[in-house]
């Protein structure tokens, strides 16, 4: 009997484990079972990028380093730290937000993301970024919000048209 129930409960461990992996759920994957799943636009990130010192423009060059080469725990320290010291940084705010969908933090990159639109001013950029990250955290409604501003400005019509198309297929 004690055989059967060993037996039992390491099939169910092993059904388990397939199951989560094959619905992407392994450790530290995004949405949508990956990362982030999309590239930034760091030419329209970084227009907004006015406050910090030439010395944190070079930090702030060396963490999209690191988020291009997937260090994404270094990078998250770093844009912690210079959110901190530029709240009022969208740019700062985005990248933030970037990072936190790369190690799977959902609420978090999503906080960022509002956090960002609101700061500095219009952009489309923000426009877009903040309908892409509510699209993946569920947030339905501000994604389309988001997109009718976009459209109804007529900017980024392909970007806009591609994310349309994401969210049909919800």
């Amino acid at each position: 009997m004690a055989n059967r129930c060993t037996a039992a409960v390491a099939a169910l461990a092993v059904c388990a484990v397939l199951f989560l992996l094959g619905a992407g759920c392994s450790p530290g994957a995004g949405p949508r079972g990956g990362p982030a799943a999309f590239a930034l636009n760091y030419d329209l990130i970084l227009g907004p990028l006015n406050g910090p010192t030439p010395a944190d423009r070079d930090v702030i060059q060396d963490t999209i380093r690191l988020i291009q080469n997937g260090e994404h725990t270094l990078a998250l320290n770093r844009l912690s730290a210079l959110s901190e010291r530029y709240p009022e940084n969208s740019a700062l705010r985005i990248l933030l937000s970037y990072v936190l969908l790369e190690t799977g933090n959902l609420v978090g990159a999503f906080e960022q993301a509002e956090e960002a639109h609101e700061l500095n001013g219009e952009n489309p950029y923000k426009c877009w970024y903040l309908a892409k990250v509510a699209l993946m955290t569920g947030h339905m409604g501000m994604c389309h919000r988001e997109l009718e501003h976009l459209r109804n400005a007529g900017e980024m019509q392909d970007a806009v048209s591609e994310l349309e198309t994401e969210l049909k297929n919800e």
